[in-house]
């Protein structure tokens, strides 16, 4: 699925059968993002803003005890 340049930052990508969204690779690479990261959307008056997030999985945090053994 290629994406398309309109502008220097905005590019043009396609949603997929699945309701995949390919994100182009400059953009992945600028904001670190790697297959199986975590990706937060948030509705615009003006579109979606789609923001890098990382989950935290509550029974994976480390007590402060257990973090000193």
């Amino acid at each position: 699925m290629a994406t398309k340049s309109t502008t220097n930052r905005e590019r043009i990508g396609r949603v997929g059968q699945r309701r995949q969204v390919v994100i182009p690779r400059e953009m992945l690479e600028t904001l670190n993002i790697q297959e199986g990261n975590f990706v937060a959307f948030a509705e615009q008056k003006n579109g979606v803003l789609i923001k890098p997030r990382s989950v935290a999985d509550p029974d994976d945090v480390l007590t402060p005890k257990r973090a000193l053994w």
